[in-house]
């Protein structure tokens, strides 16, 4: 039930994003959306704030499962199963994009990406970043980099999905962050 629960508030939540501004969104709101008591609310999340950091923590620990279980060889395969991952949420990303929570998300991809990239980096050490050997802190630096720019890049296409095909958009990443 907590579950189920969880789900209809996350999906009462980004229905009221779509048509009011977060500021504006109460928990009373949140709460008549998802048919839920307000105790029931307040049982799952601390506040608003909390319920928007639970969205983006699941998020980001599924792009983990998700990465983990399509075993990434290769830094392009980093990029193409992240832009193949986002793909499955694009309703989402493009509502937290449209009411100015972006930097919601890149905040915290900037917290786990990091680790990620480098455990990647030492997994594989046959594979070096664009021919050159670099210490971990240097890879920190290079994954806030490259998350940044590539967040970027898809939540500006979040928002003219027409100008460019998402798999254009993927493979001028890869282009970008590999080309000699």
């Amino acid at each position: 039930m907590t579950k189920q629960n969880k789900e209809k508030i996350f999906k009462s939540f980004f229905k009221l994003l779509e048509e009011k501004q977060y500021s504006e969104i109460t928990i009373v709101d949140i709460s008549i959306g998802a048919s839920v008591s307000r105790k029931t609310f307040y049982r799952l999340f601390k506040n608003k704030e909390n319920l928007l950091n639970a969205y983006v923590d699941q998020l980001l620990t599924d792009w983990i499962e998700y990465a983990d279980k399509q075993h990434p060889q290769s830094y392009e395969d980093l990029i193409t199963f992240l832009f193949e991952f986002w793909k499955q949420y694009i309703p989402q990303l493009t509502i937290l994009v449209n009411a100015n929570l972006s930097s919601v998300i890149l905040n915290k991809f900037n917290s786990i990406f990091p680790k990620y990239f480098i455990d990647f980096h030492n997994q594989h050490p046959s594979i070096s970043y664009k021919g050159k050997n670099y210490t971990s802190t240097q890879m920190k630096y290079i994954a806030i980099l490259s998350v940044g720019s590539l967040w970027n890049a898809f939540s500006t296409w979040l928002t003219h999905p027409t100008e460019i095909s998402l798999s254009d958009l993927a493979d001028i990443a890869k282009n970008n962050f590999f080309a000699n």
